[in-house]
């Protein structure tokens, strides 16, 4: 290792071990462990109560106390889209401070309902689980040096548990407990798919990406709890949790059939036929009661899965709107349709709001997702650019009051939605409620004069619309804004012990309060009253309340959904129109349908008051958080060759796995791996493999408005190979029968006279090679933007080998033929065959031991690009685009040939020992990949692959040079042939230190719905793909491209089946079968043999190419379908 490269590598190793964790705690409690930051107390606190309130409901219902263990709580608030995930094999939640706002999820209490459900998951799952000490175990079997290639990975999970069960039966939890209800939403999502004939099949709601798309993988959720209150309704609660008890070794629908006494199959038809008649006559009654929808605004505004959001132009002529447009998930950007031109303005990046718009309809005011936080932005329709007004604010919701001047919005921190008024420019921030238990705002709206704001409100189980004044006393309390003024009228006006002021100041009324959900309000253009949407049917319609009269009147009368009005100054109305997995706009005129609604009277709610809780360290015992270790093993079975380098070498059967230790706050990862493997035909000592990998997260960093978070990884690997190279030598000669042949003995020679001899001669022999591979890295991983990376690595590398002959054996056998007839019978056999054995295993002679055949010191710089577009096939034929550029140095010293030793002192030692030459080597590697997404799901691939080292290599086994010479200079060369690298041609066909590839391809779906099933495996899609390969190596010492000729070039054709599936519900599996035939064999086969000074057609000649090479291969999805599978060679973190 040079000096510099010392210091390099100390450095990083010093800079990393000053990463501290942050000022995390943990609330110990009497079955939890809950670990926030700074900032999340609050939500700390909720979490904490609600998760000793419901553990001994869901404790008792699924008999959960023999195998309890304290579960593990992370409180997040690093992202403003709410979520909550668990994991039962680390007994761990993490749940989001931030509740979740999506359309196709009605609104419950946030904390209670997502915890709920997260830990009724832990629960269930434990319950369900293979008491194994690991998640997965690993069974791979392979053949690479043959025809056809085989590769097989087959996981083998601790689960066997469809998703519509895991997710239905968490869902469950709440729902039996009557702290969630099938609300409006699930119905909606469910009845459309009855009605429209878009149901997942039984199968396909095993897994949540067997149909991708839309909300499909919502439809899993949502047909699981559905299916489940199906089972309780008809078969009793108790069934619903015995089902767990019963889980087959293969099969989950063995429960199914043991609990109820019905195939899965059957109790899906009757629960679908339920449904059906269920939602039928909900049909007819609404049809009866005068179906009133409105227009579909039709292709040129709706463009995708999802359209929503909409909002006038003050002027009329435009509309904006969110839209997922043509992409295959709902991932919405914000967009402008102008009526005028019928043209939309689509802005790029992810928008997820409720839009706004100046006064003069000039620009769009809407939030921009800045570090997994929402920040205000506005787009100038004039300029056609896009700018920020906040940072750090965490909004939701903004409106622009009718003078420009204000925008109202709802502020997010610490699970709490409260009402802000901020100007146009950014400054002047004030807040006008002092929320803290979790309550939310939604959708805040000034009135036509600016004096009023109009909004929904939620503080329990559902959405209610309220009003109170712009100018109501803001929050006297210092919160983070520079500008304020504190004095004792503001106190006594707003006390801290309130969460809004009096009504009598504040103006605060509660216009809509009932059992339904109101939501969505939206003034009328003369501020007489406002539109809003409401589920009091069972079923979201939109609706005017009239404020002076207080009349509630019905505007659609619809079967699916109507969400988010809107009204242009000319009374136009649109609103958002739910269908099956679809949301669109629709439009209808005002006072088309309007039917009188008796609204009811509003339930009693109390929004003023704000309970005045004591110190988090009054109420729990709270300690530092250092940090809680994860652990996971596989178990690893391997059966096939080894692999030196170069070469493939004996079959083996190996047996290990790894171990993986994590932080729970992901900081650092330290992974180990140990193989151990056999050959039982040779004699051959164990092959082993160990590696030792450390990663950890730095401190992040901050410069121009740009952060990173770098990180660290250090490792070590030694693999010890064990092969043996068997070969046999035969020659024959032919004497003339008119000569009189002696046959020699021990003693005399026999004489026949007129016999023609024939002497072959055979010698066998047996080369055992252990190769010992070391290797040390230490690097820096930093993210450059979402989609690139830089790395920086330090790697050495120091290859060590044996040779030994093990077996050596001579035979030579006369055959005598005399007249025509062979007459070897008659002679004695120890006269005309003798068989010598020089060498066996107990007197192997060592050619060489530990010859240090290679050393390199090397120092790579890479960057890489990376994007994949997130479609409904990402996992079987995903489209983007990759990038990576790499520069290597290295300072190598590699045994160039062997040099014959004579021992001075007379010992016996090894016979040959290494000639070294060392190596100074520029690399540089660039690959790019492209997969362009084709209409009806079809797609088109280009790759191209170039590297180069600055040296010119000298041929394995030079016949020119000195023994062995060349031999050793695998570790710098190229290599092409072999499964989608050049498919047609075998393994290390060709090698060089420079290399040119390329590859284009078609694939296109066969079926996108295979909807089978086996054992324990389901056929998602199945798709074809045809391509065409070329490359080449070069081993010229010039730079120039130039230097490669048309005959350098081998072509390849070919085509792929592939098949997406899972296993055990969840583990995704590629299953493909390749065929590629060669183009350039014939040419190949010919320069080949003309090397070895041979024809063709020579018996001795290389081995022929098959006209056809076969690829079958099941397993985990490799990066080969984005990457090109050629990517490790410009991989910077490749060790081997």
């Amino acid at each position: 290792m040079t000096p510099s490269l010392r210091t390099l590598a100390v450095a990083v190793t010093v800079l990393c071990a000053g990463a501290v964790y942050g000022q995390a705690r943990t609330i110990h409690t009497d079955h939890y462990y809950i670990t926030y930051v700074p900032g999340t107390e609050g939500t700390a606190r909720r979490v904490a109560e609600v998760a000793e309130e419901i553990f001994p409901h869901l404790a008792a219902a699924f008999q959960y106390y023999d195998e309890f263990a304290p579960i593990h709580i992370r409180v997040r608030d690093d992202s403003d889209f709410g979520n909550g995930s668990a994991s039962d094999y680390t007994n761990e939640v993490n749940i989001w401070a931030s509740n979740l706002d999506w359309e196709i999820r009605g609104d419950h209490e946030w904390i209670r309902n997502a915890l709920t459900h997260e830990i009724a998951h832990v629960i269930t799952l434990d319950k369900a689980s293979k008491k194994w000490p690991f998640r997965y175990a690993l069974l791979q079997v392979s053949r690479f040096d043959s025809n056809p290639d085989i590769s097989f990975d087959l996981p083998l999970y601790y689960q066997n548990t469809p998703m519509w069960w895991v997710e239905g039966i968490a869902q469950m939890g709440p729902y039996a407990l009557g702290w969630d209800t099938w609300d409006s939403h699930r119905d909606m999502v469910l009845r459309m798919a009855v009605l429209e004939d878009d149901m997942h099949s039984y199968g396909e709601m095993g897994s949540l990406s067997n149909r991708t798309g839309g909300y499909y993988g919502e439809m899993v959720y949502n047909q699981g709890f559905g299916l489940l209150v199906f089972i309780a309704d008809q078969y009793g609660r108790d069934k619903v949790n015995e089902l767990q008890e019963h889980i087959g070794f293969l099969s989950f629908e063995v429960a199914i059939r043991r609990v109820l006494g019905v195939t899965a199959d059957q109790l899906y038809k009757d629960w679908v036929r339920y449904l059906d008649e269920q939602y039928s006559q909900q049909v007819s009654e609404i049809r009866a009661g005068g179906f009133h929808e409105g227009q579909n605004l039709g292709k040129a505004v709706n463009g995708g899965t999802l359209d929503y959001h909409p909002a006038w132009s003050p002027d009329g002529t435009k509309l904006a709107f969110i839209s997922s447009e043509d992409r295959d998930y709902r991932i919405p950007h914000l967009v402008i349709h102008d009526f005028e031109t019928g043209r939309n303005t689509s802005l790029d990046g992810y928008v997820d709001t409720r839009v706004s718009w100046s006064p003069d309809s000039r620009k769009v005011y809407f939030l921009r997702n800045r570090r997994s936080k929402s920040e205000l932005a506005f787009y100038d329709l004039e300029t056609k650019k896009e700018h920020f007004l906040s940072a750090g604010l965490r909004a939701r919701d903004p409106h622009v009051s009718t003078d420009g001047r204000r925008i109202v919005f709802a502020r997010l921190n610490d699970g709490n939605a409260n009402l802000c008024i901020i100007n146009v420019d950014g400054t002047g921030l004030t807040q006008l409620t002092n929320f803290e238990d979790g309550t939310q705002i939604y959708a805040p709206r000034w009135s036509p004069d600016g004096e009023s704001l109009l909004f929904s409100i939620i503080r329990g189980k559902d959405r209610d619309i309220v009003m109170m004044r712009s100018d109501s006393p803001p929050r006297p309390k210092d919160w983070g804004i520079r500008d304020r003024t504190l004095g004792p009228d503001s106190l006594r006006v707003f006390p801290d012990s309130l969460a809004i002021p009096a009504a009598d100041t504040s103006g605060f009324k509660l216009l809509l309060a009932t059992a339904a959900d109101e939501r969505d309000p939206q003034w009328l253009p003369d501020g007489s009253g406002y539109l809003f949407s409401a589920d009091v049917t069972g079923v979201f319609n939109v609706y005017r309340h009239d404020l002076a009269t207080d009349e509630v009147v019905q505007v659609t009368n619809v079967v699916g959904g109507a969400f988010a009005p809107s009204v242009a100054a000319d009374g136009r109305i649109v609103y958002v129109g739910y269908h099956a997995n679809d949301f669109d706009l629709f439009g209808i005129e005002s006072g088309t349908y309007d039917r009188a609604v008796d609204w009811g009277d509003n339930l009693p709610r109390d929004y003023f008051t704000k309970v005045t809780l004591p110190p988090l360290s009054e109420e729990y015992t709270i300690t530092p958080a250092y940090g809680r270790r994860i652990y996971d093993m596989v178990p690893i079975v391997q059966v096939g060759p080894t692999f030196i380098g170069n070469q493939f070498g004996l079959n083996q059967v190996s047996a290990g796995g790894f171990l993986q230790v994590s932080n729970i706050w992901g900081r650092d990862q330290l992974t180990t791996q140990a193989i151990l493997g056999k050959n039982f035909r040779e004699k051959t000592d164990l092959n082993t493999d160990f590696l030792l990998i450390y990663e950890r997260s730095l401190y992040p960093v901050e410069g121009n408005n740009r952060g990173f978070n770098p990180s660290m990884f250090l490792a070590l690997r030694r693999r010890e190979v064990d092969y043996v190279i068997s070969g046999s030598t035969l020659q024959a000669d032919t004497l003339s029968a008119s000569t009189i042949y002696p046959v020699s003995t021990d003693s005399s020679d026999l004489l026949i006279p007129d016999a023609e001899t024939y002497r072959v001669d055979l010698e066998s022999r047996k080369d055992r090679f252990k190769d010992v591979f070391n290797m040390f890295a230490v690097g820096l991983e930093v993210p450059v933007t979402r989609r690139s990376r830089f790395y920086a690595q330090f790697l050495h590398r120091n290859y060590d080998e044996d040779w030994s002959l093990q077996h050596l054996r001579q035979q030579t056998q006369f055959y005598v033929i005399q007249d025509s007839v062979d007459i070897s019978a008659s002679l004695p056999q120890e006269l005309i065959r003798q068989d010598t054995l020089l060498i066996d295993r107990s007197s192997a002679f060592d050619w060489y031991q530990g010859l240090d055949f290679f050393d390199s010191d090397d120092l790579t710089l890479a960057w890489q690009y990376r994007h994949l577009k997130p479609t409904a096939d990402l996992l079987v034929n995903p489209t983007g685009r990759s990038l990576s550029i790499a520069y290597r140095y290295m300072k190598t010293t590699v045994a160039d040939s062997l040099a014959q030793l004579t021992p001075t002192d007379g010992t016996p030692r090894d016979f040959f020992g290494g000639d070294s030459q060392p190596l100074t080597v520029n690399e540089y590697v660039a690959s790019y990949n492209e997969h362009i997404g084709l209409p009806f799901n079809n797609r088109v691939s280009f790759r191209f692959l170039g590297a180069y080292r600055n040296l010119q290599l000298k041929q394995g086994f030079n016949p020119d040079g000195g023994f062995f010479e060349g031999r050793f200079y695998w570790p710098l060369r190229y290599y092409i042939g072999g499964h989608n690298f050049l498919s047609g041609y075998p393994y290390f066909t060709k090698s060089g230190s420079k290399l040119f590839y390329a590859r284009t391809s078609y694939s296109f779906p066969v079926f996108r719905r295979v909807n089978m099933s086996f054992l324990n495996f389901t056929f998602a899609k199945l798709y074809a793909e045809v391509f065409a390969e070329t490359g080449a190596v070069g081993n010229f010492a010039d730079t120039s491209l130039d230097e490669f000729e048309p005959n350098d070039f081998l072509s390849d054709v070919g085509g792929e089946l592939r098949l997406e599936m899972f296993t055990n519900y969840r583990v995704p599996l590629r299953a493909f079968f390749q065929i590629a035939h060669p183009l350039n064999r014939s040419r190949l086969q010919r320069e080949e043999a003309l090397a070895d000074g041979l024809l063709p057609n020579d018996p001795d000649a290389p081995k022929k190419i098959d006209r056809f090479r076969f690829y079958f291969g099941l397993g985990f999805f490799p990066g080969d379908l984005l990457s090109g599978g050629h990517d490790d060679i410009a991989r910077v973190r490749a060790f081997e």
